[in-house]
């Protein structure tokens, strides 16, 4: 299976366990996509708006030890969705090694 799809299928997971998962993060239910070392890519569940065009998909790369979201992405595409969490993830590897 190619890495966008596996990203795609792990998302689609994160976010349908998301919908039944009791963690809280600041009162929105947290899936988490990968772990390295201090940071981590987070499918984080949206605020429901009135606005029915919020973006349905949110990731963040988030800095445990710091407690700050270092980048983020939100979208309606579930393709666009994997590829930036492919690159959150290569980004979390990258600063996982530099630190």
């Amino acid at each position: 299976m190619a890495a966008g799809k596996t990203s795609e299928l792990r998302i689609l997971q994160m976010y349908l366990w998301s919908l039944v998962t009791p963690k809280y993060v600041n009162g929105r239910r947290i899936g988490l996509l990968a772990r390295h070392g201090d940071y981590d890519v987070r499918l984080i569940e949206c605020p429901k708006l009135a606005n029915r065009d919020a973006e349905p998909i949110w990731i963040e790369l988030f800095d445990r030890q710091n407690n700050v979201s270092l980048d983020s992405f939100s979208g309606h595409d579930l393709e666009e969705a994997a590829v930036a969490a492919d690159s959150l993830i290569s980004r979390a590897r990258e600063l996982e090694t530099t630190a």
